[in-house]
């Protein structure tokens, strides 16, 4: 039987700073999903955790938003795809949850003292 790798061996080696992020221009740029493929993963996602019904109304709800604010927000999308290198990130930042209430941080409710 082969010995076991120690610890060391199977963790990773630090890494040098500026090296983790050196090649990130030769990277290809991410593109912007179509909307009706985002929408079926938010359906599937979806699907496990509600009814039936929930499950039709968010069905007829994608629907709607897909024919209607969707393919304009979509539009828009693919306009910033174009024309930015990362079209998610400066969005993406925006969205982080900040907390507003004294003991309550990213991680769940703390016990107010």
């Amino acid at each position: 039987m082969a010995a076991s790798a120690s610890a060391s061996e199977s963790a990773p080696a630090a890494v040098e700073p500026g090296v983790l992020y050196s090649h990130q221009r030769e990277l290809a740029s991410l593109p912007v999903p179509e909307l009706d493929q985002t929408l079926e993963k938010l359906l599937r996602s979806v699907k496990p955790h509600v009814t039936e019904e929930e499950f039709t109304h968010t069905q007829a709800v994608c629907k709607e938003f897909a024919s209607g604010v969707g393919k304009e927000l979509q539009e828009l999308l693919e306009e910033r795809g174009a024309s930015m290198r990362n079209w998610v990130r400066p969005r993406a930042r925006r969205c982080h949850v900040v907390p507003r209430h004294r003991g309550v941080s990213r991680g769940g409710q703390q016990a107010l003292r």
